[in-house]
C-alpha cells in the first residue's frame, strides 16, 4: 500500500515500543496475521470521527489488515470501503444513549472490534462482543425497535439450526431470545453511579483492563484486551491515577503477566516441557532458576482493583453481563 508519512508518524508515536518491525501499527511479539494492534487507537479514532477525517481511519484499518486481509476477496479496497461505511454508521438506529460521549466511545470501539468480531448475525455467538460491552459499561442504553430486532435474531437462529443440523449441534442448543426478558434487562437501573462516573473518565483500554483484572485477577487483566490493542502498562497507570486501582509488587504476579512462551524461552537449557501450565512453569522457575525469575520480574508491577471499589465493580460487571445480548442484537440485527 502507498504510505502516508504524516499519518505514519502520528500513529507510530502512539505505539511506544510495541511496534512490529515490519508492520509498525501491529504489536511485536505476535504474528502479524493475528492483527494485534500495537496500541489502543480508539482515542485517535474518536478524534478523527469527530473531525470527519474518515480516510485517515480507513488508512489505519488497511494498515492493520495488510498482512491478513481475510478471505473471500477481501483486500485494501474492501477494508477502505468498510472503514468509510463504518465511519458513516448512524449509531442511533442501533442504540440510544443519554450521554453523547457514549456514542463517541461506542463508535470508536467498533473499529478494533471489527478486526476480530462479527457485525452481522453471528455476533450473538462470538465472545468478542464482550469488548464492546466493557467499552460502554459506564452508559445505560436502549435499543430502538427491539421487538423487531429480537424477531430477526430468532429467525436467524432458526435458519442456522436448519442449515447446520446435519453437521453440528451448536445451533440446536442455542436458545431463542425472549423480547420481554431482554427489555427487562435494559430497564434495570444501572448500579454504581460513582464508579460509572469514574469509568467515563477512563479510556476504552482502561475499562478493558479494569474488568479483566476484576474478574481474572491481578496480572491477568490485559489478556482479553491485547487483541484490541490495549497496552496493560498504560491502562494500569490510568486506573491508578483515577483512583480505581493500585499497583502490587509481587514477583509471581509479574511473571504470570508474561506469555507462556516468554517464560519457556527464558528457561532455555532447562528441562522444561511445552505441556506445563504457566503456574507450574513459574513454580519451577522460582525454585530452579531464581535468578531468571528475578531478572524477568525486576521493576515490574501489576495492577489490582482498589478494595474500596470492588463491590460496586462486581455489581456493575453483573449488570453489564446482562446487557451483552441486547447490545449484540442491536448491532447484528440493526
Amino acid at each position: 500500500m502507498n504510505r502516508n508519512t504524516e499519518i505514519d508518524r502520528e500513529l507510530t508515536a502512539l505505539c511506544g515500543g510495541n511496534s512490529h518491525p515490519e508492520y509498525p501499527f501491529l504489536r511485536c511479539g505476535y504474528s502479524p496475521v493475528s492483527r494485534y494492534p500495537a496500541a489502543d487507537f480508539t482515542p485517535w479514532i474518536a478524534k478523527k470521527l469527530e473531525a470527519r477525517r474518515f480516510e485517515e481511519i480507513a488508512y489505519l484499518m488497511v494498515s492493520l489488515t495488510e498482512p491478513n486481509p481475510g478471505g473471500l476477496g477481501a483486500g485494501p479496497d474492501y477494508w477502505r470501503a468498510f472503514a468509510i461505511q463504518l465511519s458513516n454508521l448512524d449509531l442511533r438506529k442501533l442504540v440510544t444513549f443519554q450521554d453523547e460521549r457514549a456514542y463517541r466511545d461506542f463508535h470508536s470501539a467498533l473499529f478494533p472490534y471489527a478486526l476480530r468480531g462479527s457485525l452481522d448475525g453471528f455476533i450473538i455467538i462470538r465472545g468478542e462482543v464482550e469488548f464492546l460491552v466493557r467499552a460502554v459499561s459506564p452508559y445505560p442504553f436502549g435499543v430502538p425497535d427491539l421487538e423487531r430486532k429480537v424477531a430477526a435474531a430468532n429467525a436467524f437462529v432458526a435458519k442456522m439450526r436448519r442449515e447446520t443440523k446435519e453437521v453440528s449441534a451448536a445451533w440446536a442448543d442455542f436458545p431463542l431470545y425472549d423480547h420481554e426478558a431482554l427489555l427487562g434487562s435494559i430497564r434495570v437501573e444501572a448500579p454504581a453511579h460513582a464508579l460509572r462516573a469514574k469509568l467515563r473518565e477512563a479510556t476504552i483500554g482502561g475499562r478493558q483492563v479494569f474488568f479483566g483484572t476484576l474478574l481474572e485477577g491481578p496480572g491477568q487483566g490485559a489478556w482479553s484486551a491485547r487483541p484490541f490493542g490495549v497496552t496493560e502498562e498504560t491502562a494500569s497507570q490510568e486506573l491508578v491515577s483515577l483512583g480505581l486501582g493500585l499497583f502490587l509488587e509481587d514477583p509471581r504476579l509479574a511473571l504470570i503477566s508474561l506469555k507462556k512462551d516468554e517464560l519457556l524461552t527464558a528457561l532455555a537449557g532447562y528441562a522444561t516441557k511445552q505441556g506445563w501450565s504457566k503456574k507450574y512453569i513459574i513454580n519451577y522457575m522460582m525454585k530452579e532458576a531464581p535468578m531468571i525469575a528475578e531478572r524477568l520480574s525486576a521493576g515490574k508491577r501489576v495492577v489490582d482493583i482498589l478494595p474500596s471499589v470492588r463491590d460496586d465493580a462486581l455489581a456493575l460487571s453483573e449488570w453489564s453481563k446482562n446487557m451483552k445480548d441486547p447490545l449484540a442484537i442491536a448491532i447484528g440485527f440493526g
